[in-house]
């Protein structure tokens, strides 16, 4: 009880501390803007999600825009500049000035993947990290996810003060209209600042390209937990018996944690590699690489199901903990069990490499309901994001 307390008051007197910073927003408001100027960070600081593809593209198709990458990972720094990629400490002197004279902001969550005390006047849009079957933002009721509904709250409260608490932004892109639907309640935003144009992070995938055949790749990514550290290679899962399932089929078992798992990956990575048949992807390793070779994907409430099902192959569902995930962590947008995992789920690795054994990964098809969420599949969500954003800043 003692140290709670003590966490959270060590946490208050950081966000205190942050208040002087609100001065250089409101500076940074009265900076004049480049419009040719554009920031792009994501989550964690590293270079992944729709923020990456988004900027990628940029690089490859605008050349009359200044694309920056942004973030305070030395070592994602170095590697962008030996590949003679502009980027910068977000919170460095560089940092500020760029973030001070940006026409234009790209996130893929908050508005902390860049600078967010030098952003003030700058169009922000938010591409934000795909859509998820449970509930996000202000859609999480209280009592889920470690109390977050009075933590955004209370953070709304801050973001008067603290500009890295600001949940507005003038652009959010979706998937679909359908999705356009949700994220109006989802993010407390008006239907004319949503728009539907794709996910950056899915053109990769297009063409649509043949999964390697020999060994075939079955991705494991389940999602994260904020309330435990769950152990998901402990539900009847028999390594010997995978291995030698695994070899039957050709197949290997590819596994790849979401960022924010609470995991020792150094520890986890190598128990994975003693095995044969088994690969471990680190976190940084882009997915979507992965979902253009894969002819399988086991998941449990990612929203990576959404995604790999553009490529027309199956995906299988794994929740370990799915009525403990329900009453602790998050509600979900549809009934999991009759619409979203209605075939092909499982409830241990022991029944899900039984079913693999008997019948390989070709017996599979894929969940019509996936596909929904996506209305595009043509490989052209960054130009259209491209457009949606020059049509409001011209």
């Amino acid at each position: 009880m003692r140290l709670r307390l003590f966490t959270k008051l060590i946490t208050f007197f950081k966000l205190l501390c942050e208040i002087p910073l609100c001065i250089i927003y409101f500076i940074s408001c009265m900076i004049p803007k480049d419009k040719s100027l554009w920031i792009f960070g994501s989550y964690g600081d590293q270079y992944n999600d729709n923020s990456k593809h988004f900027f990628e593209y940029v690089r490859r198709n605008k050349a009359h825009i200044n694309a920056v990458w942004l973030t305070n990972n030395d070592e994602l720094i170095k590697e962008l500049r030996d590949k003679a990629v502009r980027v910068e400490n977000k919170f460095s002197w560089r940092g500020f000035y760029t973030s001070a004279r940006a026409g234009i902001v790209i996130i893929s969550s908050y508005r902390n993947n860049v600078n967010p005390y030098a952003i003030g006047g700058s169009f922000v849009v938010n591409l934000w990290h795909g859509f998820s079957v449970k509930k996000m933002e202000y859609d999480i009721p209280p009592g889920y996810n470690k109390g977050f509904y009075w933590r955004r709250r209370i953070f709304e409260k801050f973001a008067l003060l603290l500009p890295r608490f600001r949940y507005d932004y003038n652009l959010l892109t979706t998937p679909s209209k359908m999705v356009a639907k949700i994220y109006e309640r989802t993010f407390r935003m008006k239907a004319e600042n949503i728009v539907v144009t794709g996910d950056p992070r899915t053109d990769v995938l297009f063409p649509i390209r043949s999964p390697v055949d020999s060994p075939k790749t079955i991705l494991y990514m389940p999602t994260f937990r904020s309330h435990q550290e769950l152990n998901f290679f402990n539900y009847s899962f028999y390594p010997d018996r995978w291995v030698a399932t695994l070899k039957k089929h050709d197949c290997v078992l590819k596994v790849r944690f979401h960022s924010n798992e609470k995991i020792n990956e150094k520890l986890i990575s190598t128990w994975v590699k003693t095995y044969d048949q088994f690969e471990y992807i680190q976190r940084k390793e882009d997915t979507y690489s992965l979902f253009t070779e894969a002819s399988l994907l086991i998941t449990d409430y990612s929203s990576v199901m959404f995604d790999f099902s553009i490529t027309g192959r199956p995906v299988v569902f794994l929740p370990l903990d799915i009525e403990d995930y329900l009453d602790r962590e998050r509600p979900m947008y549809f009934d999991y069990k009759k619409e979203i995992a209605r075939d092909y789920r499982f409830d241990d690795w022991e029944q899900l490499r039984e079913y693999i054994d008997l019948n390989g990964v070709a017996k599979i098809d894929t969940s019509r309901f996936l596909g929904q969420v996506h209305d595009f599949h043509d490989g052209k969500s960054s130009e259209r994001v491209y457009n949606a954003i020059v049509t409001r800043v011209s």
